[in-house]
């Protein structure tokens, strides 16, 4: 019974998030569509939450589920009225740029003896058995050995927990109140129907929004650049030792990852394609990892204006002012933090640097196993990208490559230049925080190099 209705509840908001975006962006494949769904729906549902507890009333499985009946109800009145009436639909919300898709390159020999075609195949057969494995760890993780992260005991669902019993939001008696209510939403609204709290299925709620979150993003790759390209790059940021430890759920830092990840993808494309509608779903998946955790607004939003705006202003693009008013939905939560006298960040710390930190900081990125070889190979392809770049062979820098290292520079200001460098020091937070811009970095230089190697097919000419 505990099961089904956690199908039940995980199906309304795949609906949910699918009725919208099919509203929104009625050009958007379906695949697409339905794998964004529950991302989508995990920030509707957090705004459902905020805006009944701002009304006055209690979070229970009565004004949530008429909310959430409400919600389905107005997007299916919508949909059949926007059928009716296509026509007027705004071309930034509706219109879908051409697809950019890489040439595959036919007969061409990688090594002695070995094709194209057949590397493919090698490759493809590594990245399945990378994905099993990492499939492995993190479901066994998430969803049957018990939840034994620091973070989870501590602050996440514990949060939830407390939350849940008190059917409101909670400003005193738990750790860090400041923090958004988007996974605590997403886990509370599954234990209503089962009446009580159960770890399974919090992890497993938040589970299924890594999976869907990944899926999406193989979907949106494969669209622009093949499955191929997809399933590496997909392998490249999951292969990441650090990255299967936080897939096994308990920490809410994986899934602001998986925010930034899809929303520099859309807004790369946007950019690049000057397609409005990939610009505002990029702006709402920005929007959904403000509501995440409170590095959304900084590392998420205050990052995505500063790249859509300076891409815009140096490529000299015409700017779609329209997407503008979809920031309202972040709002609602810095100014709820402000009015009950509570901080914008979790860490009250003043401004010291600490050059002691420097290559104790560097040490850990290539030691202890967390980010595998990973911080060996990025500095390497950095300096051929760049390199290129400079030789005007890649056209121009990817988003998410740069996105990746402002969020690095970010990462070192806060642990080198103030107090926050405890956290380098116990080791507690400095391999998370770090794994954001890693991951921006590996998706940015997997589209970077696809953007060289289709620039230089395009302008070398056939052989005779």
């Amino acid at each position: 019974m505990s099961v089904l209705l956690f199908c039940l509840t995980a199906m309304l908001l795949i609906l949910e998030g699918t009725l919208f975006l099919r509203i929104a962006f009625p050009r958007l494949e379906r695949a697409i569509s339905l794998a964004l769904g529950y991302p989508i729906a995990a920030l509707l549902n957090a705004l459902l939450f905020f805006a009944i507890d701002a009304s006055g009333l209690r979070w229970n499985a009565g004004t949530i589920g008429m909310g959430h009946a409400l919600l389905v109800g107005m997007l299916v009145v919508w949909l059949w009225m926007g059928q009716r009436n296509r026509e007027d639909r705004s071309e930034c919300f509706s219109g879908q740029a051409p697809r950019a898709s890489m040439p595959a390159p036919r007969g061409i020999t990688i090594f002695s003896g070995i094709s194209w075609s057949s590397f493919q195949w090698i490759v493809v057969a590594l990245c399945m058995i990378s994905l099993t494995a990492t499939f492995f760890v993190a479901s066994t993780h998430a969803l049957i050995l018990p939840s034994s992260y620091i973070d989870t005991v501590s602050n996440w669902n514990l949060r939830s927990r407390a939350m849940l019993s008190a059917g409101t939001l909670l400003t005193e008696g738990v750790v860090k109140p400041q923090y958004p209510i988007l996974l605590h939403a997403l886990q509370i609204v599954f234990m209503l129907p089962l009446r009580g709290w159960h770890d399974t299925a919090a992890n497993a709620a938040t589970f299924l929004l890594s999976l869907s979150s990944f899926l999406a993003l193989f979907l949106l790759v494969r669209r622009d650049h093949g499955a191929f390209i997809a399933l590496v790059m997909i392998t490249a940021l999951t292969s990441v030792p650090l990255v299967t430890v936080h897939l096994g759920q308990g920490f809410g830092d994986i899934h602001l990852i998986q925010y930034f990840l899809l929303s520099a993808f859309l807004l790369e494309r946007g950019i690049r394609l000057e397609d409005c509608a990939s610009l505002a779903l990029s702006a709402m998946l920005v929007i959904a990892s403000a509501w995440t955790k409170l590095e959304g607004f900084y590392e998420g939003i205050g990052f995505w204006f500063l790249l859509w705006l300076g891409s815009s202003m140096i490529e000299r693009r015409k700017i779609p002012w329209q997407v503008l008013p979809l920031f309202l939905f972040a709002l609602p939560w810095p100014l709820f933090v402000k009015l009950h006298h509570m901080l914008l960040s979790p860490h009250n710390r003043g401004f010291e640097f600490h050059f002691s930190a420097i290559p104790l900081g560097f040490f850990y990125m290539g030691t202890e196993g967390s980010f595998g070889i990973a911080w060996y190979i990025i500095p390497f392809c950095l300096v051929i990208l760049f390199t290129l770049r400079f030789l005007k062979i890649l056209p121009r820098l990817p988003i998410p490559l740069l996105w990746g290292l402002l969020a690095m520079v970010f990462a070192f200001v806060i642990f080198f230049c103030t107090g926050e460098v405890s956290g380098l020091y116990n080791q507690e937070s400095f391999h998370r925080v770090l794994l954001a811009p890693l991951l921006l970095l590996i998706e940015g230089g997997v589209i970077a190099f696809v953007e060289i190697f289709t620039n230089v097919a395009d302008t070398t000419p056939p052989s005779s």
